[in-house]
């Protein structure tokens, strides 16, 4: 559901756009800088800084030149969620800048403007951007906003690609489901969870880097008269549920691998009905809405038939969730 390339400056040089009359292809491809594509930048902020500068300048370029440049402004003022840095070398620059960063953040795509030999390190599609809007990358991922459906009839594989595209690079992920602490739908969740962290770890980019997972829900007992005899219960209920999904991880994973530190929020009852409803798993550059939740495997191994929703508007609400008082202190463990 998300996809990344990275960005040669030069797609935005006001003289090469208007001496070659690219307006409408770098406004189009600008404006999905705004939805499910993100931007690999190198940590030294070279390319950052060539492609503000550009923007800049673009606001006095006639046309779509101030429009352009207003949306380079607002990805800048966004780059916790459109850019991604990565160390890739100070002595790189230019083509070469782009060809490693290409190669250490397994980018989907350089896009350019001058020809550019492939991405050092393996494959690599390279665009024009003259004919991104006509691309195979523009092609899917504007299927993508449509959501995906019918998970049923797909492959556990394919979840995993999209689970692990949209976590690439973030060290926190968040997955919300107010089911989580339900105990008849313990097992199920606890396999979901481990196949959620596994899909996360794969190509995880930098391999080396530690995970933060963060696990909202609520709990699952009546109101009670005795309220500290209910807090008890939830307590219990989450430390049980904390413990097995250690046993899972350390299970299937195995020691070779980065730490991963989870943390479970178990939010208030009372406002939950009105805001912790829905499914989501969110990283810095990406919110996936999911229909049914994270229990996602049937008895007999299949997926069970929900579907996944692009839902990067969404996070004004999920600030809320976040910010929703817990019925109990936010437990963590390290696996």
């Amino acid at each position: 559901m998300l996809f990344s390339t990275v960005v040669n400056p030069s797609i935005f040089d006001p003289n090469q756009i208007a001496a070659q009359n690219l307006s409408a292809h770098v406004l189009r491809f600008a404006q999905a800088l705004t939805e499910n594509l993100v931007m690999p930048v190198d940590k030294s902020g070279k390319l950052e800084k060539a492609i503000l500068l550009h923007g800049v300048k673009l606001a006095q370029l006639p046309n779509k030149g101030p429009q352009i440049s207003g949306i380079i402004a607002e990805i800048v003022k966004r780059r916790r969620e459109k850019l991604i840095p990565f160390m890739c070398g100070d002595r790189y620059f230019g083509d070469e800048l782009c060809k490693q960063l290409s190669a250490v953040s397994r980018a989907d795509a350089v896009v350019t403007l001058a020809p550019l030999v492939g991405a050092a390190g393996g494959p690599c599609t390279v665009i024009d951007i003259a004919d991104f809007m006509i691309s195979q990358l523009e092609t899917l991922r504007r299927q993508a906003l449509g959501g995906y459906h019918d998970l049923d009839k797909r492959a556990s594989k394919w979840l995993t690609e999209q689970i692990s595209r949209t976590c690439r690079g973030s060290q926190e992920v968040i997955a919300v489901d107010p089911m989580f602490l339900r105990a008849g739908r313990r097992k199920w969740f606890l396999q979901g969870l481990s196949f959620f962290v596994q899909s996360i770890l794969l190509e995880r980019v930098p391999a080396a880097q530690d995970l933060h997972l963060r696990i909202v829900s609520a709990p699952h007992f009546e109101a009670d008269k005795d309220n500290q005899i209910q807090k008890a219960d939830i307590k219990l209920n989450a430390d049980i549920f904390l413990r097995k999904l250690s046993q899972h991880l350390n299970r299937e994973l195995g020691a070779a691998r980065p730490k991963i530190r989870i943390s479970l929020s178990c939010k208030s009852d009372d406002l939950s009905r009105r805001l912790l409803h829905d499914r989501y798993w969110a990283s810095d550059y990406s919110v996936v809405k999911i229909t049914r939740g994270f229990d996602f495997f049937s008895d007999n191994g299949d997926l069970y038939n929900q579907s996944l929703f692009w839902a990067d508007s969404a996070r004004p609400v999920l600030a809320e969730v976040l910010a929703l008082p817990d019925e109990i202190p936010p437990q963590t463990i390290v696996v």
